[in-house]
């Protein structure tokens, strides 16, 4: 699985097809957040909600071991809160 963080936010199953509506998440889950960063990170949630789609390839790094990796998407989005909040499934 790969995730995004942005635990606050909480599950975006069934969230809108709507930006605004992802950055109004984002304002009200992370209110101290700076006003011009919070359209970058909802963008960021918006497209790994609505946009990544089953097959598509993602590059990531891993901080855990500091590396770069490959991975294709097998998997619609789902809330984890366990496994990291915004996940998808992914094949190596």
């Amino acid at each position: 699985m790969i995730g995004l963080g942005w635990d606050k936010v909480g599950d975006l199953s069934g969230a809108p097809n709507d930006r605004a509506f992802f950055k109004s998440r984002m304002a009200v889950a992370y209110p101290d957040k700076k006003e011009a960063g919070i359209p970058v990170s909802a963008g960021q949630l918006f497209r790994f909600v609505h946009e990544v789609k089953e097959g598509d390839v993602v590059v990531y790094s891993s901080n855990r071991d500091q590396t770069v990796r490959f991975a294709r998407i097998d998997g619609s989005y789902a809330f984890a809160s366990d496994a990291g909040p915004c996940t998808r499934i992914v094949a190596p």
